[in-house]
């Protein structure tokens, strides 16, 4: 199969599956509040988003390392050996958990256990372009958790939903596993092959760490010092913003396996349509998004309206970011990224522990604001620094550059 044809085909599985994931997201987001209250989407969104921190850390950004051998064209054959390896130590902590936690603690450590696995297996369907295994599984996991909202949320207590979504998810995790011959490796050889994985990781886990907390701080914060039902509006203000997000973890996934084969100009076109994109989705907001936090998230309060905006405004920046955070990691230039994550991180940090408990929702998202603009700036320099560009407003396209961006991206897809 020619590059062309593998550039289509994935195209159109990466879009099924970015497709099928935003609209679960908001699926869910909205029967939560709709079932369970935004007290209730509080809970859950504080329990996924705290515990998502804990898995990234536990899992060395192994994500990233298959994409980066991808694109060394290496085959990394020890998978199945992490795997089996995370599995056995998960399932153990677990069954000792019984032992000396109790059942609240528990589900934090049962969040960690099933997020951790559930990145783990899709990394590697993703990093062998096995999309459609990708989106069934994303199709699976929010069907039994709908089906579960609908039949039992009014029946069993919420502490109890919790345990049983995550026991379908390593359940539906363990029936992948086994149907792809996962659980064949080999345990030891698991634990060897971290020599290999760290080497890569102490550079970009590094990052990717600190980047995870710049990107959550607010909520781990916002735990803390606000109510399940203040947290539960942050979520639907997050859902909204990110929306947009899908559409550019679409073109970074579309690319980073294939980011030796991609020329500057097409990686240019690809941060121009993250901003088109972006701007489109930030005009729908202004013209919808009030009816939306009222009919779908009954939430009337028009300064919600305002706060999604200005979030809006950071995550734009944000995802061309990502785009450039793409040509560092997956290149020999992912030491870069590593001193500006500290400092945002920090900054994050710092002043989300100074805003949130004397503005809360107000002071988180201009928290935000803030470090997603600075991010943008250093990146965008960085890389222009690197490819030695002389417009440092290129991702502005004019009219005729805009509409030559969309004929190529059209024409692209349609060979």
């Amino acid at each position: 199969m020619n590059k062309i044809s593998v550039f289509k085909k994935d195209f159109f599985s990466v879009g099924t599956l970015k497709f099928i994931n935003l609209f679960f997201k908001l699926l869910n987001s909205v029967l939560f509040v709709q079932l369970l209250s935004l007290d209730g989407r509080g809970e859950y969104f504080k329990f996924i988003q705290i515990s998502g921190v804990c898995g990234f850390f536990i899992c060395l950004s192994i994500g990233d390392y298959l994409l980066y051998q991808v694109n060394q064209k290496k085959q990394e054959k020890g998978f199945v050996d992490f795997f089996k390896f995370y599995l056995y130590t998960f399932l153990l902590l677990y069954f000792l958990s019984f032992l000396f936690l109790s059942s609240y603690n528990r589900i934090w450590l049962l969040f960690i256990i099933s997020g951790s696995l559930e990145y783990l297996i899709l990394s590697f369907f993703k990093s062998n372009r096995d999309y459609h295994l990708v989106s069934r599984f994303i199709f699976l996991k929010n069907i039994f958790i709908i089906l579960t909202l609908i039949f039992f949320s009014s029946k069993i207590k919420l502490l109890d939903f919790f345990y049983f979504i995550n026991y379908l998810n390593i359940f539906l995790i363990l029936i992948f596993a086994t149907i792809h011959n996962l659980l064949i490796g080999n345990f030891l050889n698991g634990i060897k092959k971290f020599h290999e994985l760290y080497e890569y990781a102490k550079y970009v886990h590094f990052n990717n760490i600190f980047n995870d907390i710049e990107n959550k701080a607010d909520i781990l914060i916002i735990s803390f010092f606000l109510s399940d039902k203040q947290i539960g509006i942050y979520s639907i203000i997050v859902v909204l913003a990110q929306s947009i997000n899908h559409v550019t973890n679409f073109l970074v996934q579309l690319i980073s396996p294939n980011l030796k084969h991609v020329s500057k100009d097409n990686f240019i076109n690809v941060i121009q349509l993250t901003f088109i994109f972006g701007a489109t989705y930030f005009l729908f907001v202004i013209v919808t998004g009030k009816s939306i936090l009222s009919y779908l998230y009954l939430i009337d309060d028009v300064t919600i309206y305002y706060l999604t905006l200005v979030l809006l405004i950071g995550v734009v920046f944000e995802n061309i970011t990502k785009v450039y955070l793409t040509y560092f990691k997956f290149s020999e230039n992912y030491s870069v990224v590593s001193k500006i994550a500290i400092y945002t991180a920090c900054f994050n940090v710092v002043f989300n522990l100074i805003f949130i408990p004397s503005y809360g929702i107000l002071g988180a998202v201009i928290v935000s604001l803030i470090t997603y603009s600075v991010r943008f700036v250093y990146f965008h320099l960085k890389y222009i620094k690197f490819e030695r560009i002389a417009n440092s407003f290129f991702i502005l396209p004019n009219r005729k550059q805009l509409l030559l961006v969309l004929k190529r991206f059209y024409k692209q897809t349609q060979k």
